[in-house]
């Protein structure tokens, strides 16, 4: 059971170590344990990388096959529009059915969702960061939140 918790809000000294602690701690514990899900107010939040699956509740898995697009902003930038990321993602149930779809950082656009609804579970964008390995090479990682729907 994997047991990260988010600090949503606190003394200064708590904010500025989720700003900058925080997401290393973080990752050096997912890679550590190996562990891509956490609890949140919100419900269940998991983190992936391209090609990694994470195992929902009744036993789906949830793959992130990789960005398709993104032209976001970059952190340190100040741009007159956000831009939007589009991210292929493939959901499995356990008697074999599948489905392909994306999912969109925002809703601006036609058919651009940012929560979407497959074979009965509730799909949510939640963030889209760089990580950078031992030779800088940036790596996204998802977060999304997935629940069923009843």
């Amino acid at each position: 059971m994997c047991l990260l918790h988010r600090v949503y809000q606190g003394k200064q000294g708590i904010t500025y170590m989720k700003t900058t602690a925080l997401p290393f701690f973080l990752l050096l514990a997912l890679s550590i344990t190996g562990c891509n899900t956490f609890k949140t107010q919100h419900g269940d939040e998991y983190l992936l990388k391209p090609k990694e699956a994470a195992t929902l509740p009744a036993n789906a898995r949830l793959y992130f096959d990789k960005v398709v697009a993104d032209s976001r902003c970059a952190p340190d930038v100040q741009c007159f529009w956000e831009g939007v990321a589009e991210l292929k993602l493939i959901l499995r149930t356990p008697d074999g059915q599948e489905k392909t779809f994306s999912l969109f950082s925002t809703d601006a656009g036609a058919n651009h969702y940012q929560s979407i609804v497959v074979m009965g579970y509730r799909i949510t964008f939640v963030q889209l960061a760089p990580t950078y390995d031992a030779t800088k090479a940036a790596s996204p990682v998802l977060t999304v939140r997935a629940d069923l729907v009843e």
